[in-house]
């Protein structure tokens, strides 16, 4: 059912309560013969019909039904006999025409307009003034099965009063006809007025008593209504046009609010997508000006049809943004695996990202983008920084923070040739460590140091080598400057030649070792060039108590050795490999000596005590 403020609703009402409150009045007097009685049970009906019209109507029908025919129904009530007449034919025909099958309508559709043509039927029975509101019940507009189903308890009155003629049928066809053309809901539907006149004229013709006001009636139902109707569109059409008009006008502002913003973040991005928002903000801020010189409806669904349109190329193309933006980021992080930078891939979005919804999107990926762009970054340099302080390398770090600037000085990186340089590095650093590292708490260092170069290349190994050799550097150096010391004593005490070159040599590694500014590796290649030196070194070192105590053993025999040419050194209780420490030490006294095999010779004896 309609609302309240339907016009069809309203009219309908006020009719029910008409129909309604008059049936009950002539009921009411027919019964009571009391006008006084009669005039406040329908003013009582009448007030009721208000809210509950559609239930009270079927009542007063069915009542003025039964006392039409209360005469019938009495000598039957009183004899206690049916007769099948005439009359019996009136009522059964009255019953389906005027009861059942607006009944029906009733429970079926919702309409009592059915109710209130057969209400109206039983006024003009009762009182031929009522006849007025005859073609009330079909003067409506609403679909056209409820506009007949109102037209059908009309057709009673061919049989009823001009069976056999065939000017009855023409009647109600043409009511029928006039109640079908009264659906139509426009100006029309007037047209149903000349079919309404027509049936009245016959009506009179045939001498059937109804009032030239029906038609009036019939006319002023259905203009008032197609006029509210006409009036309500008209509001209607201007509430949409202002809602669709407001709506649009938001629409279009944010969507162009949205573009603008992108415009801006991609603007030192993307120069192609930058062009084709510019684009679209040309169509957009084009929808615009036509919703201000849109008049109606009609001109603004086509301007929503178009903007549905251009929205859905902004959407795919944004999308296409987020895709390629994804898309080059993942190729980007594939391209720096190979190093072991590992920065997380992105997935793709798994629904259609709206207009909308697209800036929020759009700055999270890109902070998530910059971030592990900036991670990159630093991990590049980071290699950067180990390729100098470990291999000597020295490159330019990256300074400009975008993907093809890391990608460009990544790939301008040798790996092939940075991984052998550091394996042989560290290949030596092995050797050397076997060498000089003896000591248990070492192991750990030299474990680490032989199985790097096991390893591939990246950046990890590059940055676990620096760490690793760094500690080996400190431990050398720690070593290296504890034997130059040792080694010092040495030198100073028997000054010859090849032990100050060794001390030389020892002390330009000491140097080389305690620069902050040489590489590890370039230390490690200096040590292994003198590897062999420093061999020499640490032996002497290890037996430095032993060199040292050569000048008291020489002291000590002196006055012997004095006596002699040749000296055994087995005699002397000294190894032949500190032979050249005692000739130093004979020659420090003033006596030359040789060394021939395991003997020294004095040359031409004593020179001097």
């Amino acid at each position: 059912m309609h609302g309240l403020g339907d016009p069809n609703t309203l009219i309908r009402k006020a009719l029910i309560m008409i129909t309604n409150g008059l049936l009950t009045y002539e009921i009411s007097f027919s019964l009571i013969k009391n006008n006084g009685s009669a005039e406040i049970l329908s003013a009582i009906i009448f007030a009721l019909s208000i809210l509950i019209g559609d239930i009270l109507i079927p009542l007063t029908v069915i009542g003025g039904i039964l006392t039409e025919y209360q005469n019938y129904l009495t000598s039957i009530i009183s004899t206690g006999k049916f007769y099948f007449n005439s009359n019996f034919e009136a009522f059964l025909l009255s019953l389906i025409f005027l009861f059942v099958i607006p009944l029906i309508s009733l429970v079926r559709f919702r309409s009592s307009r059915s109710f209130i043509t057969s209400g109206s039927i039983l006024l003009s029975q009762f009182n031929p003034i009522w006849s007025l509101l005859l073609f009330s019940g079909i003067s409506q507009s609403d679909n056209y099965t409820i506009n007949v189903l109102s037209a059908i308890p009309i057709a009673i009155i061919f049989p009823l009063y001009f069976y056999g003629n065939f000017l009855g049928i023409v009647i109600v066809a043409m009511i029928i006809i006039a109640a079908v053309t009264y659906a139509i809901k426009s100006y029309y539907g007037l047209v149903g007025v000349v079919f309404v006149a027509l049936a009245y004229i016959l009506l009179t013709k045939l001498g059937y008593t109804i009032s030239i006001l029906s038609v009036v009636v019939s006319l002023a139902i259905y203009s008032s209504n197609l006029m509210v109707s006409i009036v309500s569109s008209q509001f209607e059409n201007k509430k949409a046009y202002e809602t669709l008009k407001s709506s649009l006008t938001e629409e279009l502002k944010n969507i162009n609010s949205t573009l603008y913003s992108l415009k801006a973040e991609v603007a030192q991005e993307n120069s192609d997508i930058n062009n084709i928002i510019s684009g679209y903000i040309t169509q957009i801020t084009k929808l615009q000006d036509e919703v201000l010189r849109c008049k109606n409806v009609e001109c603004e669904e086509e301007v929503k049809s178009e903007l549905s349109n251009v929205r859905r190329m902004i959407t795919m193309e944004l999308n296409n943004l987020i895709f390629d933006k994804i898309k080059s980021y993942n190729d980007f992080s594939e391209r720096l695996k190979f190093l072991g930078i590992n920065i997380p891939e992105l997935e793709y979005p798994k629904e259609e990202i709206k207009i909308e919804e697209f800036l929020d999107f759009y700055h999270n990926l890109k902070n998530v983008v910059d971030k592990n762009i900036l991670t990159a970054t630093n991990m590049v340099n980071n290699l950067i920084d180990n390729l100098s302080r470990t291999l000597g390398i020295y490159m330019q770090k990256v300074k400009v923070i975008n993907m093809d600037s890391i990608i460009e000085k990544v790939e301008s990186i040798d790996i092939k040739d940075i991984n052998t340089k550091l394996n042989l590095c560290l290949s030596k650093a092995t050797e050397i460590s076997e060498i000089l590292l003896t000591t248990p708490d070492t192991f750990e260092l030299k474990k680490d140091i032989a199985t790097l170069h096991l390893q591939q290349f990246t950046i990890n190994k590059l940055v676990q080598s620096s760490k690793v050799l760094e500690r080996f550097t400190n431990v050398i150096l720690s070593e290296l400057s504890m034997s130059y010391s040792a080694f010092k004593d040495i030198s100073t005490r028997f000054s010859t030649p090849e032990l100050k070159s060794l001390e030389e040599i020892m002390n330009g590694l000491v140097i080389t070792f305690q620069s902050a500014y040489t590489p590890y590796c370039e230390k490690v290649n200096r040590l292994y060039g003198s590897l062999t030196n420093i061999e020499q070194i640490m032996e002497y070192v290890r037996e430095r108590d032993v060199i040292l105590q050569l000048e008291e053993i020489i002291d000590a025999i002196l006055p012997q050795i004095k006596q002699r040419d040749v000296i055994e050194l087995e005699e002397l209780g000294i190894n032949q490999k500190y032979a050249d420490f005692l000739l130093k030490a004979l020659n420090n006294r003033g006596i030359a000596a040789k060394l021939e095999g395991n003997k020294i010779i004095l040359r031409n004896g004593i020179h001097g005590e």
